[in-house]
Parts: structure tokens; C-alpha cells; sequence
């Protein structure tokens, strides 16, 4: 007998390895399954790339991985399939190495849970993210000024707060991720968001949420204008 196997971080529940393990029938046991540091480094590089799609949509990097992805599915074998993704990765500067299942497993990751969202810049659990209009574009405080971004013209902002006792191993039918994810509106008013493929939401159930808040990757430098190279952060 086969299974598909995936390790992740007991916290977290951040891939690790993708695999399959099958059944000795001389001893009906299951063999090791060990995930090496080079397989965990693939999974965070896969994360990485999920972050710059996000972050250019409409680059070159962005536009290639598309017809490479288009043009592979037109193979007759999954392994032909996963050998012209990984083809493409290694002509990279950036990614070379990656495997497609790698990717596949970091980006569905990240549109499944709210873990990575939560984080604040220095990685632990717990971030607050203020929202901001279109026409808020032209307010940025300069690279200079020690205006925060809550006093910067906005329109409410999501808190992510971990729990006390969130579990450890994580739940996985939890999307939250052991997070309590609140949306303060201007006037103070407070609603409960949950997190669902992707998108915050303060009804999972409607078909359209009356609250639905996008999640995304963009420059540093996107809303205070400071410089940081190609450093990508929440949005």
C-alpha cells in the first residue's frame, strides 16, 4: 500500500517533505521516513517563490512560471510533467533546485493557513496590519519621519493575537492557525475574521462576506517609501 506523506512543523505545520511511503510486506511495517535539511530548504525557497508571484504578478519570473506551467501540463507523464517545471526553476537565478511538488506544497500553504500571515518581521507570532484606500497612496510618511503606520490616514486595522492555548502540534482543521484575528474598524468597532483560501473573512459561510480582506505580498518599500531592494512583506 502507498501513501501520500507530508511532514510539517508541529507548530506551524510549515512543509517539510513530500513523499510516499509504502508498506515492506515481508515485515507489514512501514520503513523511516527521514526529511533532510536540503528538502526543508526547498520547501522555505518554494515559500519564497509563492512570494514573488504574489509580490510581481506581472513580471517576467511571473509570466514565464505560467507557460512553463501551461506548456507542461501538455506532457504524458507527471514526472515529464514535474522534470519541465523543474527545467525552468534551474534557469533561475534565484531558484534553482526547486521542485514543483515543493511549490505546490508552500503555496497551498500559504492559501490554507493563517500562520505566515500572523508573523511579525522578526518571525514570532503576532502582527497588526492597517488598511489603507487607493487614495491614501500620496500620505506615505517620507523614509525619514517617525510617524507610525497607525497614524498614517486609515481605515481600521487586523490584529493577529496567538492564543494562549493554541496547540502544540497545531490543529489542522484549524485555518487559523491558533490565532484569534480581529478586525477594528476607525470608530472602534470590533468583528472576528477567519482565514479562508487565502482571504480573511468575517463569514465563511456567505457567499459573499460583508468583510473580505485579501492577503498578498508587496515591497517594504511600498508604504513608506524606504528603501529594500526586493524584501517582500504582508499585505
Amino acid at each position: 500500500m502507498l501513501y501520500q506523506l507530508l511532514i510539517a512543523k508541529p507548530k506551524s505545520l510549515f512543509p517539510v517533505k513530500d513523499g510516499v511511503a509504502s508498506v515492506d510486506f515481508g515485515t507489514l511495517t512501514y520503513p523511516p521516513v527521514t526529511a533532510s535539511q536540503d528538502e526543508a530548504a526547498n520547501m522555505v525557497k518554494g515559500y519564497r517563490f509563492t512570494q514573488s508571484l504574489m509580490a510581481y504578478p506581472s513580471s517576467k519570473l511571473a509570466k514565464d512560471f505560467a507557460a512553463t506551467v501551461q506548456s507542461a501540463q501538455q506532457e504524458k507523464t507527471p514526472q515529464a510533467m514535474e522534470k519541465a517545471i523543474a527545467d525552468y526553476f534551474n534557469t533561475t537565478k534565484g531558484y534553482q533546485g526547486l521542485t514543483f511538488p515543493s511549490y505546490v506544497c508552500a503555496s497551498t500553504f500559504v492559501r490554507s493557513f493563517a500562520w505566515q500571515w500572523g508573523l511579525g518581521d522578526d518571525g514570532s507570532p503576532g502582527r497588526t496590519y492597517w488598511l489603507y484606500a487607493a487614495s491614501d497612496a500620496g500620505h506615505q510618511p517620507p523614509q525619514d519621519s517617525k510617524e507610525s503606520d497607525a497614524d498614517s490616514p486609515n481605515h481600521g486595522s487586523v490584529q493577529f493575537t496567538r492564543k494562549d492555548d493554541a496547540p502544540e502540534p497545531a490543529d489542522p482543521t484549524d485555518r487559523n492557525s491558533g490565532y484569534t484575528i480581529t478586525y477594528t474598524s476607525t470608530d472602534g468597532d470590533t468583528k472576528q475574521l477567519c482565514f479562508s483560501d487565502g482571504q480573511l473573512v468575517d463569514d465563511p459561510h456567505a457567499d459573499v462576506p460583508p468583510v473580505c480582506l485579501q492577503g498578498g505580498y508587496g515591497l517594504k518599500s511600498h508604504r513608506r517609501r524606504i528603501p529594500s531592494g526586493h524584501d517582500t512583506r504582508p499585505l
